[in-house]
């Protein structure tokens, strides 16, 4: 009887410790599942922040490239104004119109260089 009894309480404490040792199986492999999330998040947030370096650096040679085909007003100024000077009425518009060409070159450089910066900023 005391044999049996002990064999018994053997054999519940071998369960206890297959449950436990299930138990913390089931652990483990939960922190591998989250950990593997984890990861692919932080995959995921990587290539979202290469692209977002790619848009900024495009933006920011954008700005270099259109900076690099303003003529500056005073250069365009001082050319067109002796042109001016003999036909003021017929170059006085083209003037106006290539004002209106560098303000719009102005405002698309200013508007990529905001961008570029707001764009390096949320990284």
């Amino acid at each position: 009887g005391r044999a049996r009894a002990e064999c018994a309480a053997l054999e519940e404490k071998i369960r206890k410790s297959r449950a436990e040792m299930d138990s913390r199986e089931a652990a483990h492999r939960a922190v591998e599942a989250k950990h593997a999330h984890v990861e692919g998040e932080l995959q995921m947030l990587n290539t979202l922040y290469v692209k977002q370096t790619l848009l900024a650096n495009a933006s920011a040679s954008r700005v270099e490239q259109l900076e690099g085909q303003l003529v500056t007003k005073d250069e365009l100024n001082k050319s067109l104004q002796g042109v001016i000077d003999d036909k003021q009425k017929e170059q006085g518009d083209g003037l106006r119109a290539m004002q209106s060409i560098i303000d719009g070159k102005e405002l698309e450089i200013e508007k990529l260089r905001k961008e570029a910066v707001s764009t390096s900023s949320e990284q």
